[in-house]
């Protein structure tokens, strides 16, 4: 139903003064009959007295009324409203270093690029596009994006000193927050190799019989030949790599590094610590 107070003024007024007019113009012909002009002149006088009053009252009262009745459906309309009920949203984020694939060491070299590759889903299979993506490095804001149309978003980020490393990939889409992480370390690869061969080389000796110390590497394979010839060759590849690296002979990169991890791998599946040695540990 259409609200008729904004125009109350408009209607009121008039009719009021016409009451007044014809009241008026009543009483001063039942008192001067003979003289019309006298009664005329009051009709007149009355007349602009409703016309003035009529537009007073809408200059004064015409916009609060208008105001109130405008605000009155609105808020009738929102009172009687259900309230909204967010749907809630189940947000998953993924967090993916390519160069970390296939079963390698969680460690990358200082200075080095790492590839980084966050992607988000919203109830279980729907692509979170547009969704923030944020980087961080052991508590630390190290970088920030926004997913792509794949829900996918890449980041190239080198650290520059050895360290422990818990990596975040923090996503967040229409209100909702959702986390992915990788543990890595984030070393020289000199050392690196220095390390793994030198414990590799110590456990290798262990599991011969006799308990001799200070075997040559090729004196830890022949004694691995008979039971382990993959072992013996493996240790006398990663004692290749190691000395080409020990003396300068050759940089220490990624590629070595993995060369010398799975010379490693290979000889710690097929030994066993002597008894004494596992006594010791």
């Amino acid at each position: 139903m259409r609200d008729v107070r904004p125009w109350l003024p408009f209607i009121l007024f008039p009719l009021a003064g016409a009451f007044a007019g014809v009241l008026l113009g009543s009483l001063v012909g039942g008192l001067l009959p003979a003289v019309n002009l006298v009664q005329g002149l009051a009709g007149l006088v009355t007349l602009g007295l409703v016309v003035t009053a009529t537009a007073w009252a809408a200059i004064r009262f015409g916009p609060r009324l208008r105001n109130a009745a405008a605000r009155t459906p609105a808020t009738q309309v929102a009172e009687a409203a259900p309230t909204p009920v967010a749907s809630a949203t189940t947000l998953a984020a993924g967090l993916t270093l390519p160069g970390l694939a296939d079963g390698a060491p969680p460690v990358w070299g200082i200075g080095e690029a790492l590839e980084i590759i966050v992607s988000a889903t919203r109830d279980a299979r729907i692509p979170a596009a547009g969704a923030r993506a944020r980087i961080v490095a052991s508590g630390d804001a190290v970088a920030e994006g926004v997913l792509d149309a794949r829900a996918i978003a890449r980041f190239a980020i080198a650290f520059e000193s050895p360290q422990s490393l818990d990596l975040v990939a923090e996503v967040e889409h229409a209100g909702a927050i959702a986390r992915a992480s990788r543990r890595l370390r984030i070393v020289r690869y000199e050392d690196e190799i220095k390390e793994a061969y030198q414990s590799m080389r110590v456990r290798a000796q262990e599991s011969l019989p006799g308990g001799r110390d200070a075997l040559t590497a090729r004196e830890i394979a022949d004694g691995l030949a008979d039971r382990a010839p993959a072992a013996g060759a493996a240790i006398l590849e990663a004692t290749r790599i190691y000395e080409v690296v020990a003396y300068g002979e050759r940089a220490a990169d990624r590629a070595t590094y993995l060369a010398l991890a799975r010379a490693v791998a290979d000889v710690e599946a097929h030994i066993k610590p002597r008894q004494g040695a596992e006594a010791r540990a």
